[in-house]
């Protein structure tokens, strides 16, 4: 069977000897003309099954992703829900650290800028994408500089090793 490329130069061969037959439809021409119309259909079948085959691949990889997205924000919640419940556990008991089995649990510090008041931050602040350059603003206010709207808030994250 011909290449799509090879039935539409086979046509446009077929169209200019027409052309130069001066529209005169020889038997030869209506024939080769039968011929190269049915190698389209035949073509265009195959191309139109390859291409549904691959509309159907492509929301079958788009389900795919959104359960898989759905997924992952679900273990993350659960993540975070869990660690949330032994962080509090452990703050109720008063323990830093804690071996359990062959875990290690302890707190480590961490600081975070939080933005209180957008409109007080200086613009040399601002990042080309939406929001503050976080780093930036805790450099700045960790070497004493005060920065309105902006404070530095100690966190304590519980880690397990």
């Amino acid at each position: 069977m011909s290449s799509l490329y090879q039935i539409t130069a086979t046509q446009q061969w077929l169209n200019d000897a027409i052309e130069a037959s001066e529209g005169v439809l020889t038997p030869e021409l209506g024939e080769a003309l039968s011929i190269n119309e049915e190698n389209l259909r035949q073509k265009a079948e195959d191309y139109s099954a390859s291409i549904l085959d691959a509309k159907a691949r492509l929301k079958a990889i788009h389900d795919e992703k959104a359960r898989l997205d759905k997924l992952q924000k679900a273990e993350q919640r659960k993540i975070d829900i869990l660690c949330g419940r032994l962080s509090d556990a452990l703050r109720l008991f008063g323990i830093d650290r804690l071996e359990a089995g062959k875990y290690r649990l302890s707190f480590r510090k961490s600081t975070q800028v939080v933005i209180e008041d957008e409109g007080s931050i200086p613009e040399r602040f601002r990042t080309v994408t939406i929001g503050y350059d976080k780093q930036m603003l805790k450099t700045a206010i960790t070497a004493g500089e005060e920065v309105p709207g902006a404070v530095l808030q100690e966190n304590s994250n519980i880690q397990i090793r």
